[in-house]
């Protein structure tokens, strides 16, 4: 699917051209760094992801992203899990300039996220969660997002 095709994406009055061939390359890992011994399937570790991309086509040249994450090692919170993880996106030399039209200067994006998913019960899960997010979009702040998330297992 074009970009300009993408119902997600709201772009008034900016002519996109369509491109065929385009390509991606997508890597992704995790790795526990310590197994509890108690439980094999629990444990935390590292991941990461990156990406490259055909910019003529693409709204992203490039992404990174790593981090650390897992459940919990507190004694007595065995249900509970926790993340820390950062990103950096490129964007296309190609697509920035058509949306610059639009929106402003254009440059890399770039976040960190913290969170921790308290286990209030084996059915009910409260999850706390910290972002720092600089826009790609040069014009727009950079964004501090502190959220609560309730989960309920029926």
């Amino acid at each position: 699917m074009a970009l300009g095709q993408d119902p997600c994406i709201i772009l008034t009055d900016v002519p996109i051209e369509q491109a065929d061939g385009s390509w991606s390359l997508y890597w992704n890992c995790d790795q526990y760094m310590k197994v509890y011994s108690n439980d094999p399937l629990r444990g935390w570790g590292v991941f990461g992801r990156a990406s490259v991309g055909d910019d003529k086509a693409n709204p992203l040249a490039w992404f990174l992203s790593f981090g650390v994450g897992g459940n919990s090692p507190l004694c007595g919170r065995e249900l509970d899990t926790f993340g820390a993880g950062w990103y950096y996106s490129g964007t296309s030399s190609r697509i920035g300039p058509i949306l610059e039209t639009v929106y402003g200067p254009i440059g890399d994006g770039q976040g960190v996220e913290l969170f921790y998913n308290i286990a209030v019960t084996p059915w009910f899960n409260l999850t706390l969660d910290l972002q720092v997010i600089v826009p790609a979009r040069e014009e727009v702040d950079t964004s501090v997002v502190v959220g609560v998330r309730a989960k309920a297992v029926f």
